[in-house]
């Protein structure tokens, strides 16, 4: 309530009471003592004028001088701070906007403990300079206090501190079969995420068209595609972006038989060696023997190389293959090659000396064995054996 009055003199004093509303002075029904109360005051009544005319026995009436009322208002948030996201190192600003009479202004700060006072924040904005990743999730609110009580606390604000993109997991080398799929991921750090896979065929890495997930998998691998790279470029709300580390695909390859073992003909004693040549990734060799029940492995004999050693007769017409396995399926069997065993000469029944009269003819004859057997006499006539030209 607003109170006024007014001390005059005179005989016989009357009083009426006069209010301005911003229209000219009027009078007010009842007020007609030497003070005047106007009650419930609200802030529309700012400015009002207030005046008493003093009437007496005598002439003349006489006015008082005005007086003005002013309403001072509590108070009164009309625009609320906003929640702040920034990059580390930027600042942060929030601001209020008040409404009230006599404002002062105190922002606060919670770290995770309660809000305190923030020294020297004592305007209607108040700015975080340099923030760091620590800060990230601190809340702030202002408290406004005026003239008139209560004073008004703001909505309580987030900060949020974005950090650039940081790589945590490279994307790793991948080996698959080629037809197989080879998937490439990262994993990143950092706010608004965004991805951009690239891929280095041997002249330097360019963009995959839609590639922009945090994985990759490329899909259909053929053996063309071994060594083929690839990186990823992220970016973020803030900056730099970050590019990955490359990684390697490696398309193997199922075994395939290039040159197949080839038939031995051996001489009895000596070796047989059968190769095979491949291509393909990771192989493995496994040479077979076959003695006459069926095809069994040979222990130890793993290289592309097979030698089987100090052949003996009994070794004639046996057969040979290899087995060649790889990183990837299908393994494949050489085709199978037989093992000849040749014998060396054996003369059985040697030539029988002869004799007869002179006119007559001689014949002399051997028995031998041995495998492609071919013959050539001899005659000595007294200087040393010579061959006898068709004596075969």
């Amino acid at each position: 309530n607003a109170s006024f009055s007014v001390v005059a003199s005179g005989p016989g004093l009357s009083y009426q009471w006069q209010e301005n509303t911003g229209s000219g002075f009027v009078n007010i029904s009842g007020a007609t003592s030497d003070n005047y109360t106007k009650s419930g005051i609200t802030l529309v009544m700012n400015g009002y004028q207030y005046r008493v005319l003093v009437t007496g026995t005598c002439a003349p009436t006489v006015a008082s001088n005005p007086a003005v009322m002013t309403v001072e208002a509590p108070p009164a948030i009309t625009t609320q701070p906003s929640s702040s996201a920034v990059c580390v190192g930027a600042n942060a600003s929030f601001t209020v906007a008040a409404s009230g009479t006599g404002l002062t202004y105190q922002w606060q700060e919670n770290t995770g403990s309660g809000f305190v006072n923030i020294s020297g924040a004592t305007a209607t904005s108040y700015t975080n300079s340099s923030v760091t990743a620590g800060m990230n999730g601190y809340t702030y609110r202002v408290i406004v206090t005026g003239a008139c009580s209560p004073p008004a606390t703001s909505n309580v604000v987030t900060l949020t501190v974005n950090q650039a993109p940081s790589i945590t997991a490279q994307p790793l080398d991948v080996a698959v079969c080629q037809g197989a799929n080879a998937s490439f991921n990262v994993s990143v750090t950092g706010a608004g995420l965004l991805y951009q896979w690239q891929e280095n065929m041997g002249a330097g890495f360019v963009n995959i068209s839609g590639a922009t997930a945090s994985g990759y998998t490329k899909t259909g691998v053929t053996g063309a595609m071994n060594g083929y790279q690839y990186q990823v470029i992220v970016s973020g709300t803030c900056t730099p972006p970050v590019t990955s580390n490359p990684a390697i695909l490696t398309a193997n390859t199922p075994p395939v038989i290039i040159s197949q073992p080839s038939a031995s003909t051996t001489c009895v004693g000596s070796n047989a060696i059968f190769s095979a040549m491949a291509t393909g990734s990771g192989l493995t060799y496994q040479w077979q023997e076959n003695t006459g029940s069926g095809f069994v492995n040979i222990a130890g004999a793993t290289s592309d190389i097979y030698t089987k050693s100090s052949v003996t007769p009994a070794m004639n017409a046996y057969t040979y293959r290899v087995i060649i396995n790889g990183t990837c399926p299908p393994s494949v069997t050489s085709s199978t090659v037989t093992l000849t065993v040749i014998a060396a000469p054996a003369i059985t029944t040697q030539p029988i000396a002869v004799t007869l009269c002179a006119g007559a003819n001689a014949t002399f004859s051997v028995a031998a064995t041995g495998d492609a057997l071919t013959y050539q006499w001899q005659e000595n006539t007294g200087s040393g054996f010579n061959n006898i030209a068709g004596a075969t």
